[in-house]
Order: structure tokens, then sequence, then C-alpha cells
């Protein structure tokens, strides 16, 4: 029945969209870069699904009888030739866990259909194909999933996921609950990235003294604060390199509990501080405690942003209705005095990049992340005006900007420590911006829906 609780198995593997064109295959990753180039052997045999089909699941790698990640993460981290030779040596699966678009034209757009529906179509529609590309398993009977949960973990399943049989598809799998393996556990502070009384990541060593040092994910910044304050008094021993990244290496004994989970989630996410005051970091705090939320808190912050900056988080609904053309979903999220409009792109949080469209037809990838899309606004908020990004047309632009705004940098500084973000120079970030929207940002083709006509690109090269 469509009110109960399906639940599907969560793999171990790439997020990836397979669309089947007139003419050939296309793979998205969920931020909605083209990744077909990587994944060869699945657009092959994606060839067999009926033109018009949308897929949504994950490439997942087999070896020795389990589900292994990090067989998946080398081959989407490779070159296109390395990528071709590991496919020839491991194949990859395609575990499909939802139905965006029907062949059929006369059921077409399958997301605002009941669950129930879109997997009783989806498993019509793969019968015809067969491995690799397979439905991921799926049942209504909760003993049935608590015993996948358990006796498959050896697998390498991550758990499982729940999703309402009368839901429509929820953009980002908001709507979906996941129940994966995880625990806390006890990491001991070897060091920390970024300013000491705020941390960004804590460098840990989990388990045995010996092992390896691991950065953890982005502390939150209530939590930060706690552990900065601990922090304080403590040696500092030098700098030091772990996953490619620089770290300030301490002595201290401190401890702190973090979340490691049993597949590709494995993240080291810092919760609490052992017998410390505050409680440990809940999904609400998480959600609030980030830089939208920061710059609606932070009034001068907010002031700047919406003067110079043009940015007004009140405005996130765009004039016309789009999409991407890689079928990734598209958050608007702030916008401008004209009418123009800033989204997330893909599945996540703030990390996601950021695609900038005005009222009149054009867009770009301005940002990956909403930290260097604030960079841009408060370093070069005249970045709009910018046609042939020399350093002589930014420093005209810059001067007008000085005349009519005279405490313009002063502003600018105050706003940024307020938001607890590091500047750089404006030749750094506008070179940034040409990067990301002449680089990645060619796979965020914006549509216009009603039409299905391109946004033509705001910046060439």
């Amino acid at each position: 029945m469509s009110h109960e609780t399906h639940r599907s198995l969560e793999n171990d593997g790439h997020r990836v969209v397979l669309r089947r064109t007139d003419d050939t295959v296309i793979l998205y990753a969920q931020s909605g870069r083209v990744v077909t180039p990587y994944w060869m052997d699945l657009a092959l045999a994606g060839v067999a699904l009926r033109p018009g089909t949308v897929l949504d699941g994950e490439a997942v790698i087999w070896r020795d009888g389990r589900l292994a990640f990090g067989a998946a993460q080398s081959r989407a981290a490779s070159s296109v030739t390395r990528a071709r030779a590991l496919a020839a040596r491991h194949p990859a699966s395609y575990a499909c866990w939802d139905l965006m678009q029907h062949p059929d034209p006369a059921i077409g757009d399958t997301r605002p259909l009941p669950y129930t529906e879109r997997r009783a179509l989806l498993l019509e529609l793969l019968a015809e194909v067969g491995p690799p590309i397979q439905p991921v398993p799926a049942t209504d009977n909760r003993d049935v999933a608590e015993h996948w949960y358990e006796a498959l973990q050896e697998q390498g399943l991550e758990g499982v996921v729940a999703k309402q049989g009368a839901a429509a598809y929820p953009s980002g799998r908001h709507g979906w609950v996941k129940v994966r393996h995880a625990d806390t556990v006890d990491g001991l502070v070897v060091g920390f990235t970024g300013p000491r009384l705020r941390p960004h990541h804590l460098a840990l060593v989990v388990g045995d003294e010996d092992s390896q040092v691991r950065l953890s994910a982005r502390l939150e910044p209530v939590l930060a604060a706690h552990i900065g304050t601990a922090l304080a008094g403590t040696e500092v021993m030098g700098e030091r390199r772990t996953e490619r990244e620089t770290y300030t290496r301490i002595q201290t004994d401190l401890t702190v509990e973090v979340l490691a989970g049993s597949g590709r989630h494995g993240t080291l996410t810092v919760v609490r501080i052992p017998n410390d005051s505050c409680q440990p970091v809940s999904p609400k705090l998480r959600l609030m405690e980030s830089l939208i939320a920061a710059v609606r808190e932070q009034d001068e912050a907010a002031r700047f942003l919406a003067g110079p900056g043009d940015f007004d988080l009140d405005r996130g609904d765009h004039v016309e209705e789009v999409h991407l053309a890689s079928g990734a979903a598209l958050e608007g999220f702030a916008g401008d005095g004209a009418g123009g409009t800033y989204f997330f792109c893909g599945e996540g949080g703030e990390e996601r990049p950021v695609l900038y469209a005005d009222s009149e037809g054009g867009s770009a990838l301005v940002a990956i992340g909403l930290p260097e899309l604030l960079r841009l606004l408060l370093v070069a908020p005249w970045w709009r005006g910018c046609q042939a990004f020399t350093a002589e047309e930014s420093r005209k632009l810059a001067d007008e900007y000085l005349e009519d705004i005279p405490d313009l940098l002063a502003r600018r500084d105050y706003a940024a420590a307020a938001l607890g973000l590091d500047l750089s120079t404006e030749a750094v970030v506008l070179d940034r911006l040409r990067e990301v929207a002449l680089g990645v940002g060619e796979d965020f083709v914006l549509i216009f829906t009603p039409e299905g006509y391109p946004y033509e690109p705001l910046i060439r090269a």
C-alpha cells in the first residue's frame, strides 16, 4: 500500500544520474558534472535502456564478494585513460534506486508520482535490461529490512534507506531517512587547521596512537569555539602534512568523540568533547550554525552583502522556471536587485557549487561553495561588471565603488571578520571566478524549462 514505509539497501558507491538520450548515454555526478568518461562500462550498458529514460542510483564496484568503495573512488578520481584500465579489471555495476524520467511520453517526468508507482515502473523498465544495471532490493517488511541491515554489513552495505510509499521524488533525497552503521569513538587530538581559537578541522588519531593521522570534517562553529578554548594553552610542535593538507601539530591529551561510519561515510565527524558542557551536535544545530545563518545574524555583514554586494537572502525565487541539463537538484537561495538568482547545484549543504543566473537569460557557475561566493562578493562586489578580467578593468570598477562608498574597505573587513572569512586579493578571487566558470562550469548548463533553451554563458574565454 502506498502509505506504508518502504526500505531499500544503501550501497557504498558513487551517486550517479544515468540519462539515456536518443543518441547516447550521459552520466552525471550529484554536483551535475558529466562523468561519463570515467564510467564508460555503465554508459555502454545503458544503451540497452529505452531513449528518454533517466535513472538515479549509484555506481558500485564489487571485489572479493563485497562492495569496494576504494575501487569506486579510485575510478572516479583517476584520469580517463586509467579509468578505462580500471574498468577492464573491475567492471562497475549500477545500483538503481529510483526512476526520474520514463521513456513513454505519456508518463514522462515520474518525480511527482508516489514512490510505489515509480518503483513499479522502474522494475518493469529494468526487467528488459538486466545486469550490470539493476534495481536495489526494496521491501515494505520491517523485519526483512532489519535482517538486511544486520546480515549484509560484511558485504559493504552502508545501511538502509526508508521512504514513504506515497511520497514524490525528493530533491536532494531530503525526504528519505537513512539508517547507517555508525558508532561514536574517541579520537586523540594531535593538531588542527585554521586559527587555534576557532579551528576548521582537527587532526585526529582514532584507535592506537600509532594509527594514521586523519583530518576531521569541518567543525561546526559552536563546537569549534568550545574546542578552541580547550586548545588555547597547548604546545605547538610545528607544521605537519597529511591527506595532502598541512596542519598545526600540537602536544595535548585532549580527546573528542567522533562519529565514524562503516563505509565511505567513515568521515571523522566530531560531535562533542567528552565531559564538556556542550551537548552532542544535533542536525538542527548543524543547520542553524551555517554561513547563511551567520549572515542573517550579523547585521553589518548582511548590510554589506545587501549593499555593495547586491546579495539578498530573501530573493531566492527566480523570475523564470529553470532546471539543470544534468537533472541535478537546483536550489535558489539568494538573489540581487536586478532579478538575478544564486542557486546551489546538486545534493549537499553550503559546500555545493553555486550558479548565478541573471534575469536576461545568462548564467555562470561562480563559486564552489558558499564561502567562496561570499569572498567574491566581499572582495569584488563589482564582479558582474567584469568583461576582460584585467587588472585595469578591476581597478576602474573598484574606484567607482570607492568613490560612492568611501568606507567600503573598512566595512568589508568588518563583515569578513564577523563571518570568520579570510579574504584574498581582487586578482585572486577574479581569477578563481574565471577558472570556475570556464572549467567545471561548462558542465552546469541552465535550461529555460518551458522552451528547453539553454541560458547564455555570462563569462566567456
